[in-house]
C-alpha cells in the first residue's frame, strides 16, 4: 500500500516535536479532567451558608452545650415570674372581725377590688356585734377587728394585752329625737331614757366619755337602755325613749323620713371642745399576734388606709354599695355621700395616735377606765 503524501516532508525532528505536542495536548486535558471534581466541591463550601453551621454544629458537639445554657436564661426569665402569678397560694390567711353598718362599706370594697390580695392576704371576714367581736379576739377566736379605745385598756388590765394598730372608724354617733320633741340639748335629756349601742362598743364608752368632757355623768345622769343596734331605731318609733343614740348611715335615714332630728353629734361636739374629730375604734388585736405576725399586721393596717382613702376620693361608692348599707332612696345616699366619708379614717400615724390617747387619758382622768399597764397603740412601718 502506498502513501499519497506529496509535498510532504516528516523530519526526525518534525516528529519527535508533533509525538510532544500531542502528549502536551492529552496532560492537559487529563489534568483539567481531574481538577474539575475539586472545583465544584470547594466552591459550594464557602458560598452556601446553611450547610456550614450545620456542620460545625455536628463537628464541634461542645459547642451545642454551650448554646443551650445561653438560651436558659432567657426561658427561665418568664418560669421565674411564674410564682408570683401565683401568689395567691402563698397568701397569709387572716381571720377578721367584721361590725354591721358603715364598715361593710370597706369590706365590701375589700372584696369587689381584692385589695386584700393585693396586700398578700386571704381574708376570712365574720360579722359581729361590738361585744361579741372584742371577746373573740381576746380570746384568740378571730385575729383582728374593730375594738374600742375603753375596752382595749380593759381588756390589758386584765392581763390580756390588746394593741390598736391601725385605724376603722372616727365617732359618727348621733343623739336623734323625735321632730316635735322639746329638746334642745342633751342636758335636756337628764333623767330621761336613752337607748346606746351595748356598753361594750365604742359609741357606749364615747358616751361615757364626751358625757364627762361636757360635765355630765352619763349613767347617773341619764336612764341609759342598751341593745343590738337594729334594735334601738323602733325603741324610739314606740317611745319607750326619748333619744337614741345611733350610728350612721342609720340616723341620716331616721332624719331624712321627717319624723326625727339630729339633737347632737358627737364628733362634732367632740371638734368644739378639743379640736379634733373623736377617734372611736382601730384595729385590734391580742399584743401577742402582732408581734408574732408584724409584716401581717402592717400588711392589713395598710390596706385598710388604702380602702379609706378610696372611699374618701370615691364617694361614688355609697350609691354603688347602697343596698349593703340599707340606703333605699337617692336622697339617703345623698346624705351619706355628704355625711359618711370623712368618718374614714386613712392614716395611722403619731398625730392619729395622739388623738386616740387623747380620748384615753382623757377616760382615765374622768374615772371611766384605769391607765392600762402596757401601752395599747402600735405604729408599724
Amino acid at each position: 500500500m502506498k502513501c499519497d503524501c506529496k509535498g510532504i516532508r516528516l523530519t526526525r525532528r518534525s516528529f519527535f516535536n508533533i509525538r510532544a505536542g500531542i502528549c502536551l495536548a492529552i496532560g492537559i486535558t487529563l489534568l483539567m479532567a481531574c481538577a474539575a471534581p475539586a472545583t465544584p466541591t470547594a466552591t459550594p463550601s464557602p458560598t452556601v451558608s446553611a450547610p456550614k453551621p450545620a456542620a460545625t454544629s455536628a463537628a464541634a458537639p461542645t459547642t451545642a452545650p454551650t448554646a443551650a445554657p445561653a438560651a436558659a436564661p432567657t426561658t427561665a426569665a418568664p418560669k421565674a415570674a411564674t410564682p408570683a402569678a401565683a401568689a395567691p397560694k402563698a397568701l397569709r390567711p387572716v381571720k377578721l372581725a367584721v361590725a354591721a353598718g358603715a364598715m361593710l362599706l370597706a369590706t365590701g370594697l375589700i372584696e369587689k377590688m381584692k385589695f386584700d390580695e393585693k396586700y398578700g392576704l386571704k381574708l376570712d371576714m365574720r360579722s359581729m356585734d361590738p361585744t361579741a367581736t372584742e371577746k373573740a379576739i381576746a380570746l384568740g377566736q378571730l385575729d383582728a377587728g374593730p375594738f374600742s379605745l375603753v375596752a382595749a385598756a380593759n381588756f390589758t388590765n386584765e392581763d390580756i394585752p390588746i394593741v390598736e394598730f391601725g385605724p376603722i372608724m372616727y365617732n359618727h354617733i348621733s343623739a336623734i329625737v323625735w321632730k316635735d320633741s322639746p329638746y334642745q340639748t342633751m342636758a335636756d335629756l337628764k333623767g330621761k331614757k336613752i337607748a346606746t349601742p351595748d356598753r361594750a362598743g365604742g359609741a357606749y364608752t364615747n358616751a361615757l366619755i364626751l358625757a364627762k368632757e361636757m360635765g355630765d355623768d352619763f349613767e347617773k345622769d341619764y336612764q341609759v337602755i342598751t341593745g343590738p343596734v337594729p334594735a334601738l331605731p323602733p325603741y324610739l318609733e314606740r317611745k319607750d325613749v326619748e333619744a337614741i343614740l345611733i350610728n350612721e348611715p342609720t340616723s341620716s335615714n331616721l332624719v331624712l323620713t321627717g319624723k326625727y332630728r339630729r339633737l347632737m353629734a358627737y364628733t362634732d361636739e367632740w371638734q368644739k371642745l378639743t379640736g379634733q374629730p373623736m377617734f372611736m375604734n382601730g384595729l385590734g388585736a391580742r399584743r401577742s399576734w402582732v408581734e408574732q405576725n408584724r409584716d401581717t399586721a402592717s400588711a392589713l393596717a395598710k390596706m385598710i388606709m388604702e380602702v379609706h382613702g378610696y372611699i374618701r376620693k370615691n364617694p361614688g361608692v355609697f350609691e354603688e354599695f347602697q343596698k349593703a348599707l340599707n340606703l333605699t332612696t337617692p336622697e339617703q345616699v345623698k346624705m351619706a355621700q355628704e355625711r359618711m366619708p370623712t368618718i374614714y379614717p386613712d392614716r395611722w400615724d403619731d398625730k392619729l395616735v395622739q388623738n386616740a390617747k387623747h380620748i384615753v387619758d382623757r377616760a382615765i382622768e374622768l374615772n371611766v377606765i384605769k391607765a392600762p399597764k402596757q401601752d395599747i397603740f402600735m405604729v408599724l412601718p
